[in-house]
């Protein structure tokens, strides 16, 4: 969409940001990447039309391949959307996920949400207090509470991260809930600024679901251990929520296979040994890669700084 205001030539700052980019990824070396359009980022540059004949389809195919490949200079793959009966399929797919989502964002609109913060242990996780009860975050109220969607489309786990925050950010600001109001829970909620209903009802950062689902970095790193295929997909946004949603699940951890009671100290040792070697030597790599990187950057910023003049 923002590639379709350069054709406009209306040059704001994301559009800036995605020539930037683009322009410096043609100049580096250091890594190589495909540029994919799934189904619901065809449903959504198409305003959340899904296509009615093969005609339709046809036109609308070679209509955003054509304005990617031409402004972008990069070649441009699909995915699922091979043919007139995948995209109807999985456009279908989608707009029943839609349905669901705007169901829910609608229900949590309408929902007081009084929950009891201040509680007996158990059923929801909590930070124990010295009388024996324990006290509740928004957010893991929010999770006591949510029910699952049978989502066609999207994971149900990243669709939920977005409806639970909407969920807690409703729990934290109710005034009659027993919370700490000295505590400052607004700003955590970044996701439900995400996807939310527009003025006409319409549910907003669907492509965005996906984003933070299959550019979520964390768990590509717990996948990859020990050498185990699974291509990296890096996200790219110039939305600000989003870009601080993404770098919260950018961070990641180092685990051990599970340890169980009694088992030969030769054998606990080795498990754990097997893992951080991995994981060390993936993060050392990594770590190689991101200085690479920085230099790359540098260097093309430094070449480009004499186009710009600070006012």
């Amino acid at each position: 969409m923002r590639l379709e205001d350069f054709k406009k030539e209306s040059f704001q700052e994301g559009l800036l940001s995605i020539m930037l980019f683009f322009d410096y990824y043609k100049q580096q070396s250091q890594f190589k990447a495909d540029l994919v359009v799934t189904p619901v980022v065809f449903y959504e540059f198409f305003r959340l039309q899904n296509v009615s004949n093969l005609k339709e389809y046809w036109a609308n195919f070679k209509s955003i391949r054509r304005l990617i490949e031409d402004n972008l200079g990069a070649d441009v793959l699909f995915d699922d959307l091979d043919s007139f009966e995948k995209t109807e399929y999985y456009i279908s797919c989608i707009e029943h996920d839609s349905n669901l989502i705007k169901k829910r964002l609608l229900e949590i609109k309408g929902n007081e949400f009084r929950y009891d913060f201040i509680r007996p242990p158990g059923g929801v996780m909590g930070a124990l207090r010295q009388d024996g009860m324990i006290e509740v975050a928004p957010i893991s109220a929010a999770v006591h509470l949510y029910e699952d969607l049978n989502t066609q489309y999207f994971h149900p786990y990243y669709v939920a991260l977005f409806l639970k925050d909407h969920m807690a950010h409703k729990l934290s600001t109710n005034p009659d809930n027993n919370l700490d109001v000295a505590k400052k829970f607004d700003n955590e909620y970044l996701l439900r600024e995400i996807v939310h209903l527009d003025k006409k009802g319409r549910v907003k950062g669907l492509a965005d679901i996906e984003l933070l689902w299959k550019g979520n970095i964390r768990n590509q790193f717990n996948i990859q251990s020990r050498g185990n295929y699974h291509p990296a997909s890096i996200p790219l946004t110039v939305d600000t929520n989003l870009y601080l949603s993404l770098q919260k699940m950018s961070d990641y951890g180092v685990s051990s296979d599970p340890i169980v009671g009694g088992e030969d100290p030769a054998i606990m040792k080795t498990k754990m040994e097997s893992s951080f070697d991995d994981a060390n030597r993936r993060m050392t790599r990594a770590k190689e890669q991101q200085s690479e990187f920085n230099k790359s950057r540098s260097k093309y910023l430094t070449r480009i700084s004499s186009k710009f003049k600070r006012k």
